[in-house]
This record gives C-alpha cells, structure tokens and sequence, in this order.
C-alpha cells in the first residue's frame, strides 16, 4: 500500500472544504491572520523549548506534549502550519510510548490520550500506512473510552484503502463491486458477519461502537450537506474539544469534562453513556470526516450502508447521553429523512432506466 494517499491533493483537505465550504470575508482573512501569528509563536516557543532539552528525553517528550496539545486547536481548526507542526510532535509522542523509556511510563496517561489524535492527523494528511503502523504498534493499549470510536472507524477505514488500493485500478475495482451487487444486492448487503474479510470485520466493530456514525458515512453526500459542521463542533464542544482531541495545557494532559446538559433550564441529568450516542457520532464526524469524504468515489458510502444491512435495526431515533443533545437528535433524523428521500428518487430513476431498456429490446425485437 502507498505511504501516502493522495499526496498532491493534501490528504482529506477536498473532503474538509466539501464539509464546511465558505466564502472568505476580509474579517475572516484578518481572523487567519491571527491565527497564523499565534501558531508562529508556538512555533518559536517550542523550537527554544526543544534546543533547551537537547539530550534529555524527560524534558523532549515534556516539549512534545506540550507542542501536541498547544497546537491542537488551531490545527483542527485548519490552519496547515499548526497542523503540520502538531504531526511532527505527535509523531515524537508515539516514538517515546513504542520505546517504553522511563519518560514515557512515567507520563504514559499523556501520551496513550494522544494514540487517537495521531491516528485522525495521519489519516486527515493522507498517511494511510503510517496510521496502519501505528494502530498495530500497540494491540493491547488501554484506550480511554472516548476515543475507542475513533480508533475503531480509523481502523475501518485504513482496511478499506488497503482493499481498495490492492485490488488494482478503477475498472477493476467496478467490475468487483458490480458483482457483489449482482450476488447480495446493494454492496452485497446479503453477506454474513462470519464470512466477511478484515474490512468488514473493522468496519462492524466500530459500528458496535457506534452505528449512527455509520448512518452518517452511509450516506455521506446527503449528510455532510444538511448537517451543519458548526452543529458537529458543538456536539465536539460538548464533552469538551480537549478531551477528545487529546489536547490540553502544559504537557499536554488531556482535561476531563463531562457532558454539558444544562441548556435552556433542562435537567442536567445524564441521558445515557456518551459511548454510541449522537453526540459522539457528531464528535467524530467533526474531527475525521475529510478522510471517509476522499473516497466516495470508492464507494465507500455504498460499503458502509451494506455492513449496516448486515448488522440490523439501528436504535431510532438516535441515542443522545444529554438534554441538549435534542438538537443533534433530530438533526440526524432530518438528515435521515432526507436521505431516504433521496434513495426513493435514485430507486425510480433506476426503474425507469430498465423500463426504458426493456422497451427499446421489444422495439429491436
């Protein structure tokens, strides 16, 4: 498989500007702008920081984590520099916890919060080998439960791209798929769990995780448009974006955060796990939908939707773990009736086509 996935397009950032396409304003060039000068002081300060721990590891994985979460906003906000900037320390976090030096055991917690944040940046810059390399390097690792989707969907896509890559170009890979549906119907939907290959085993192991981020890959084109991404960053913002980006102050220590209820006088009571709910699936789309939108032409859509066949019912309406999280409910169930809506329409166009073949054979006839 190649290191790199679309190199020259800059990883997922087609996907990113399909998600949240926006007219810059000269407000909005000013806001860059800042941001650009802030990610430059980053920069020098942690440059400073790593020639001062020159020599001892405690203090360059210090240097790393701080960088790691410094950066984090900013680099998942868009901005390449801080983003390219975070890989590289998140990069000397992974080599640290792979070594298992007194430093890193020492601050482990740290840096096992950082393992899913550097699987999404890999992915989101194109790097599907290296993100392959890395969830192998640690089959064991205790996730914390917030990130175990994201690894599980980052798992699933990674052997997607594997599939796809090894099974030659465009018109074979057509040809493959045209058969399947031939065989099981819409992606060979008619499958079993038991006799799927690695792709779809990772794929139902992050749906177990949480089907509703599989609803929204299924039907990615529909969803992305309807579901506005500032919905999907509060969904972020409700669990806190350090949390579950792995960011954080000094040293990069991730703040726990629990789920913001409280909204407009509603209980505070918790709903239900924030693990599987809507919440999360927003979350997750918010931070690693650039990647999955790269490969809709794949028919990365079409395999997501036959796995869900497979799996059964999905739990409706969505599970939200929180009061507020009322708006991210039916956000998705709009989004689902629109994309039923448009299953219906590609279902007659598709009708009226054979009706239209059938006719011109009589006619031949």
């Amino acid at each position: 498989m190649p290191a790199k996935r679309r190199e020259s397009g800059g990883g997922s950032k087609v996907g990113k500007a399909k998600f949240a396409a926006t007219v810059e304003t000269s407000s909005e060039r000013s806001a860059t702008a800042s941001v650009r000068r802030r990610v430059e002081a980053q920069r020098t300060r942690l440059a400073r920081a790593g020639q001062r721990a020159k020599g001892d590891v405690a203090a360059t994985l210090t240097v790393a984590l701080d960088g790691a979460g410094a950066l984090a906003e900013h680099a998942i906000g868009g901005d390449e520099l801080a983003a390219k900037l975070r890989l590289a320390h998140l990069r000397d976090v992974h080599a640290a916890l792979v070594e298992g030096g007194a430093s890193a055991v020492a601050q482990r917690e740290a840096c096992v919060a950082l393992h899913a944040p550097l699987v999404l940046a890999l992915l989101d810059d194109g790097n599907c080998a290296e993100a392959r390399t890395v969830l192998e390097a640690h089959p064991g690792l205790a996730l914390p439960a917030r990130h175990r989707t994201i690894v599980a969907f980052s798992r699933a896509l990674v052997e997607f791209v594997e599939r796809h890559t090894e099974a030659g170009s465009d018109d074979e890979a057509e040809a493959r798929e045209e058969g399947e549906e031939k065989e099981g119907g819409k992606g060979g939907a008619a499958e079993e769990l038991g006799t799927a290959g690695p792709a779809e085993h990772a794929l139902d192991e992050a749906l177990a995780c949480n089907p509703y981020v599989g609803v929204f890959l299924a039907h990615l084109d529909v969803y992305s448009s309807l579901i506005d991404p500032n919905l999907a960053e509060a969904a972020l913002g409700a669990v806190a974006v350090d949390e579950v980006n792995g960011g954080g102050g000094k040293g990069g220590k991730a703040k726990v955060a629990r789920v913001d209820d409280a909204e407009d006088g509603e209980s505070s009571e918790p709903h239900g796990a924030y693990e599987g709910s809507v919440e999360e699936a927003l979350a997750y789309v918010a931070n690693g939908l650039g990647p999955w939108l790269d490969f809709l032409e794949e028919g990365v859509e079409r395999w997501v939707a036959s796995r869900l066949e497979v799996r059964g019912e999905v739990e409706w309406p969505p599970r939200r773990c929180s009061a507020s999280g009322a708006r991210f409910q039916l956000a998705f169930v709009q989004a689902a009736a629109a994309a039923a809506e448009a299953d219906e329409m590609d279902d007659e166009e598709g009708s009226g086509e054979e009706e239209g073949e059938e006719t011109d054979e009589e006619e031949r006839a």
